[in-house]
């Protein structure tokens, strides 16, 4: 077998590590891991996958008026561009003083940059709440190799075009 998997095989492969296959299907996929490098690979790397997944911490749910105005896209109108880029600006502590005092009244003035302030400080506070697990040794290799064999096989094919 080729050194990587289809994209079947290997949803196949995560179906059986959550147990989701049925006993037949099972006793092939656990053959298939046995026997075959790439089966092996696979395996092992969405098993460090998984082992570092449930160390993660599922967030808090945002608040439901958060969900709602994002989903129904109601807000009393959206700040500019650049509106949006000093208000974030703010909210990191990256503006100067009179920079600050201008985005303050604006948030005392403004409906919608009140709303886009409490906003942003809600996502930063669920974004404070996350940890992100470690890839797995040589996956950004394997990543990075396979980019490159892409791109190769690409130019080969404009070349021969």
């Amino acid at each position: 077998m080729n050194e990587q998997l289809k994209q079947s095989e290997f949803e196949e492969l995560s179906a059986w590590l959550d147990g989701e296959l049925s006993a037949e299907r099972s006793a092939e996929v656990e053959r298939h891991v046995r026997e075959d490098v790439a089966w092996a690979r696979a395996a092992a790397e969405l098993r460090a996958i998984h082992e570092a997944m449930d160390g993660v911490e599922t967030p808090p749910a945002p608040d439901a008026g958060l969900a709602r105005r994002i989903i129904a896209g109601v807000h009393v109108r959206e700040l500019t561009e650049t509106e949006a880029e000093r208000l974030s600006a703010y909210v990191d502590g990256e503006l100067a003083a009179e920079a600050c005092q201008v985005v303050e009244r604006n948030i005392q003035t403004d409906p919608a940059w009140r709303e886009a302030l409490r906003d942003l400080q809600e996502i930063d506070s669920l974004l404070d709440g996350l940890t992100v697990p470690a890839a797995p040794a040589g996956l950004a290799g394997r990543i990075s190799q396979a980019v490159h064999k892409d791109h190769r096989r690409r130019r080969a094919f404009r070349v021969g075009s």
